[in-house]
């Protein structure tokens, strides 16, 4: 039997990087996205003299940052179960082990594939070597228990398996809305607490 025709379709790129017991997955996920990495040009600076025109100048105006388009990372929570990390745009910086991401859902699950907690925004940050994420710009997201909050930024804090934010934020759930200076999430002991000037603003 001949082994079946490759999918045009499916376009992907994975690259696969362990990091003690962490594997990176990156991948172009749908043929919508592009399926390539590639190096992100530096800006070029006018002022530069002659030199810049060799081709030890030209290599100079790269940085060894890679770019995909569509990123899906899994990460291990260790006993409390594991994340995935998906984003449209990724920029892996080597030099620091983390990756920049535009556009970015985690979801958190533990041990019994129940939700712990998801999170949407619009900018992330992850650190491979030690799994802690943080989230900027317009941050949304739930918990399993059903808790609904949003703020400016939120972290993931590995070691702790702790959800959190000090900056302000507004959090809704079965009993009314909440306006507080910041939150905890204990996501091992599944428990949603709001931190300094709590305050409702309607009840259910």
């Amino acid at each position: 039997m001949h082994a079946p025709a490759p999918n045009p379709c499916a376009c992907s790129v994975r690259t696969l990087a362990q990091v003690g017991s962490i594997v990176l997955l990156l991948a172009a996920s749908g043929p919508s996205l592009a399926s390539e990495a590639e190096a992100a040009p530096k800006p070029v600076d006018s002022s530069a003299d002659a030199s810049a025109d060799s081709p030890d100048g030209i290599a100079d105006q790269f940085d060894a940052e890679l770019v995909l388009r569509g990123m899906t990372y899994v990460g291990e929570r260790g006993r409390h179960g594991e994340f995935v990390v998906r984003a449209r745009e990724a920029r892996f910086r080597p030099d620091s082990n983390t990756v920049l991401l535009e556009d970015v859902r985690v979801i958190a699950t533990d041990p019994d594939e129940r939700r712990n907690f998801d999170v949407r925004c619009d900018k992330g940050e992850l650190d491979i070597e030690n799994n802690n994420f943080t989230a900027t710009g317009d941050v949304r997201g739930t918990t399993g228990e059903g808790q609904r909050y949003r703020a400016s930024w939120v972290r993931y804090d590995h070691d702790k398996d702790l959800l959190y934010s000090d900056a302000p934020v507004l959090m809704e759930d079965e009993t009314g809305t909440f306006q507080a200076d910041g939150f905890r999430y204990y996501a091992d002991q599944r428990r949603f607490q709001l931190t300094g000037n709590v305050r409702m603003v309607q009840a259910r």
